[in-house]
């Protein structure tokens, strides 16, 4: 990438942890069942997700409520905000029920921080 950018520098990668595995770990879940496949995509394109995708669908980027319009009455989230951080928040349980407390906890922590970054994971429970 840089030879066709034209920047000079040296780049050092250091491997890490995710932001999914640390939602996945916080929540002690895993990230999928077995046999399924893992979809991460935006809040912008949560919308065009397929119902087969939204299995184990991981959102990231989501600068509104996505959920909101994206679940059934069996869609779990596991939500998290500031994962890895001393300001990080959870939340989980069925859209339905926790959906309009945690977009509005989403708004409250972008208010007081200036900034939000939150992943979540929405899977269907049957």
């Amino acid at each position: 990438m840089r030879e066709t950018c034209g920047l000079e520098c040296d780049v050092s990668v250091v491997p890490g942890v995710t932001a999914v595995q640390v939602l996945t770990a916080a929540h002690g879940i895993t990230i999928n069942r077995i046999g399924e496949a893992i979809h991460i995509t935006t809040g912008r394109n949560l919308h065009a997700t397929s119902e087969k995708d939204r299995r184990n669908c991981v959102v990231m980027l989501d600068g509104g409520a996505a959920w909101q319009d994206a679940h059934t009455e069996h869609t779990y989230i596991w939500w998290g905000a500031y994962l890895g951080t001393p300001q990080q928040e959870l939340r989980h349980g069925y859209v339905k029920d926790v959906g309009d407390e945690i977009a509005e906890l989403k708004a409250s922590l972008r208010e007081e921080h200036g900034w939000i970054m939150d992943t979540y994971l929405l899977r269907e429970v049957d």
